[in-house]
């Protein structure tokens, strides 16, 4: 019997036109997943996953609907990107949060230049700043210069 995890009930499944249909649902925190595998009876791959997330009251909350393919071409990453991956040439992002803190923590990384560096910052996190004190909320660089940014909770 196929399942996705431990916690995903298979409620039915049933065979037509050359397809498996599996139908299974999952208990989460938020209220129930409810899924429907088609799955290809002869080579046993899946081709097309609907999902439907429902909060503990039953209310719809948002689905999915994706095919699946195997049989598609290969994606080419553009130059820029593949030659940004492989480079040596690098800069360093720092950021730290809470800093002069008990809390500090610094964080480091080294990131091929000219690529964007994204930082995301953690829940009570609201700003970037260029300075320890956290009054001066930083702006964007260019993408060969190295980064040292700060981050205080409730600021």
């Amino acid at each position: 019997m196929f399942t996705y995890n431990d916690e995903e009930e298979v409620l039915s499944q049933s065979e037509e036109n050359g397809s498996i249909i599996i139908n299974t649902r999952e208990n989460t925190d938020e209220g129930i997943d409810e899924y429907t595998y088609t799955v290809d009876a002869e080579t046993k791959e899946i081709t097309h996953v609907y999902k439907i997330t429902k909060d503990a009251e039953g209310n719809v909350l948002w689905s999915s609907d994706q095919e699946i393919g195997f049989n598609t071409d290969v994606y080419e990453l553009p130059e820029e990107i593949t030659a940004a991956m492989t480079s040596t040439d690098t800069r360093t992002v720092t950021l730290t949060t809470d800093p002069g803190t008990e809390d500090e923590k610094v964080y480091s990384k080294e990131v091929a230049k000219n690529i964007y560096a994204n930082i995301e910052l953690a829940e009570g996190y609201d700003s970037l700043y260029d300075d320890e004190a956290c009054t001066v909320e930083h702006e964007s660089v260019g993408l060969n210069e190295y980064i040292n940014v700060y981050a205080a909770k409730g600021k």
